[in-house]
């Protein structure tokens, strides 16, 4: 068989030309409307979680004052709160399969408008659940889809200056993490006078809770939106 030195090459010479290998463009909204259900549940139960707080602080105070309370007050607190944290947790849970809906699509689309991705779709999701690459990882993927999410076709990907959205959107989730680990490590302490503390660091930890909920809303709505806009366009020339 002759070779022909003037053919073009049956393989691509760069291998960090994107490829569309996720069967084409799917709107991110319907999951970001789902993301963004969930989310307001869960941030109406973190404002229940703190009034629960409030109310047993309260308590507490008027009952170390000697004043005279409902004994069924402090059961009805406990059951409220283990109602609220069971409920939290199905509902983050939910969030995190969303999540893991999310990336995936966004990067596969961002690879659909022809925009150099070099985290994979998998690994967009997949740094989430990775110790230590899960602290700067996920927001690179993120930024990375945003940046080749633009509306504009003719912009280079590296050129898109990225939102203050973003950090913020990050540097909460993680804020809240870490005020989580201090709570759980408060928690392990049972005794009375300890109560306070634990109340005050939950509500901090709710207060960034709530923050980086409704910047994750944002930036899963805006990235839908800028997808969509930008499929409307088409794949860049």
């Amino acid at each position: 068989m002759s070779f022909n030195p003037y053919s073009p090459p049956t393989a691509a010479l760069d291998p960090g030309v994107p490829s569309d290998s996720g069967g084409g463009f799917k709107s991110l909204t319907p999951i970001a409307k789902a993301i963004t259900i969930v989310m307001a549940i869960d941030l109406g139960a973190e404002l229940l979680s703190d009034w629960n707080t409030i109310y047993a602080m309260d308590l507490i105070g008027r009952i170390n004052a000697g004043q005279p309370y409902d004994g069924s007050a402090l059961t009805a607190i406990d059951v409220r709160s283990k109602a609220i944290n069971v409920l939290g947790y199905a509902l983050r849970i939910a969030s995190i399969v969303l999540f893991c809906f999310f990336m995936p699509r966004a990067n596969r689309n961002a690879r659909w408008f022809r925009s150099p991705m070099w985290i994979t779709p998998g690994w967009a999701a997949g740094y989430f659940f990775i110790p230590v690459l899960s602290f700067w990882k996920p927001y690179q993927a993120m930024k990375e889809i945003w940046r080749g999410s633009d509306p504009d076709p003719t912009v280079l990907p590296f050129t898109v200056r990225v939102p203050a959205l973003l950090p913020l959107w990050w540097a909460f989730w993680l804020a809240h993490g870490v005020a989580g680990r201090v709570l759980e490590y408060l928690n392990k302490t049972t005794a009375p006078e300890a109560f306070p503390t634990r109340a005050w660091v939950d509500l901090a930890r709710s207060l960034l809770t709530i923050v980086a909920i409704l910047l994750a809303i944002a930036v899963v709505r805006a990235v839908a939106r800028r997808q969509d806009e930008r499929y409307v366009r088409g794949p860049a020339p």
